[in-house]
């Protein structure tokens, strides 16, 4: 069974044509048996992939992506949100970042390969800002203390049989530094070992 990244894109510019050009890309998907035919319908062939993107499962990020679109009511923003095997659509972002000449963004999450960031392009395809990190922290970062109320206590009552005491449980997250969710991280880790 695939493990499914989620993607979040936005693409952004102030020539609606482009971003009516890029809707129609993503539209013609089902043309297509792959995602690098896909690919290679429209972005140009010297655009170069940035080394920081890892493009082990496709060309463009994925084999297969499973996503939905949205514009802004001046047409001037697409956002673009869905699925994708494993990895993220970082290098198809870049590629129709590049052909179209708008800017990009995405963000990323997959907890099954333990993973999240967020990669930004300008017109050129090119990498402003990247940020990688494991799933966990990049949830933190999002989303913080709800994070942790919510999805780390449910992992706390699924693995509490695998830690003897929280030292070892926090040290799994090292980047959890709100002296108020430590602490009720511990008071959960007590109630649970006390049941």
């Amino acid at each position: 069974m695939a493990n499914y990244c989620y993607n979040y894109i936005t693409f952004n510019s102030d020539d609606v044509e482009k971003i009516n050009k890029i809707i129609e890309f993503f539209k013609s998907y089902s043309k297509f048996d792959s995602t690098t035919d896909w690919g290679d319908s429209v972005i140009n062939s010297d655009y170069k992939v940035d080394d920081r993107i890892e493009n082990s499962y496709n060309k463009y990020g994925s084999k297969w992506f499973d996503y939905d679109i949205n514009t802004s009511d001046d047409g001037l923003e697409l956002s673009v949100s869905g699925d994708s095997a494993w990895s993220p659509m970082e290098a198809l972002v870049g590629g129709l970042c590049y052909t179209f000449g708008v800017d990009g963004w995405i963000e990323y999450s997959e907890p099954g390969c333990n993973f999240g960031g967020m990669a930004s392009f300008d017109k050129e395809g090119v990498i402003n800002e990247f940020v990688q990190m494991s799933y966990s922290e990049w949830m933190y970062s999002q989303e913080g203390s709800e994070w942790v109320n919510e999805s780390l206590y449910y992992d706390l009552e699924c693995q509490i049989e695998d830690y003897d005491t929280f030292d070892e449980f926090i040290k799994e997250y090292p980047f959890i530094n709100n002296a108020e969710d430590i602490e009720s991280l511990r008071y959960a880790f007590d109630e649970l070992k006390n049941c």
